[in-house]
């Protein structure tokens, strides 16, 4: 029995505000032994490289989007991976895109983007991401010795203040005008 916790990073797109979801994921995610780094609502590209930077085990980026904005929010990730950052499967999930009849075109625009995987249902997650790592052999034992690596020197510089909320922890929301505070690290129990 495999008993390795498995880490995945999620939030919601940067223009969206929706939380209850978000929050709803993270639970389901860590009843089915995952620990997750929920950076919350409005979370642009950057932060979830940060994160990703921070958190090298990550197996995978869970981006949320329940406004029709996904194609919008996540134009930036072309660059993001050309760059070398957010060098892990991107799962997205939601409302796709805006109005209730959606074009044919739109999960071919955003893998076109670099989406690695579409859910229409996030119950699907944890099969998903059983999938994800079952086709990627050692890449689990991988991720420890790169974390071992490189735990002191990044992570330090994170929780210095950097910029990343991952590193912080609060409730995944923000009230008008402040940025707010991010979960780190859940688990369950």
């Amino acid at each position: 029995m495999d008993t390795t916790r498995h880490l995945v990073i999620l939030g919601v797109a940067g223009s969206d505000a929706h939380a209850v979801a978000n929050h709803l994921i993270a639970m389901h995610l860590r009843e089915h032994g995952y620990d997750v780094v929920n950076l919350g609502v409005c979370t642009p590209l950057t932060e979830f490289a940060d994160a990703v930077d921070a958190h090298p085990e990550a197996e995978a980026v869970i981006i949320g989007s329940l406004n029709g904005h996904a194609y919008a929010d996540l134009r930036d990730l072309p660059a993001l991976r050309a760059a070398g950052r957010l060098a892990r499967p991107v799962i997205l999930g939601g409302n796709l895109s805006v109005g209730s009849h959606k074009a044919d075109d739109v999960h071919d625009r955003l893998r076109a983007l670099g989406v690695d995987h579409i859910l229409e249902n996030p119950y699907e997650l944890p099969l998903v991401l059983d999938l994800l790592r079952a086709a990627t052999p050692g890449a689990t034992r991988r991720a420890k010795k790169r974390n071992a690596r490189t735990r002191t020197g990044t992570r330090a510089a994170h929780l210095q203040g950097t910029g990343t909320r991952a590193a912080h922890q609060g409730t995944g929301t923000r009230a008008a005008g402040q940025r707010g505070s991010r979960t780190a690290v859940g688990s369950r129990g």
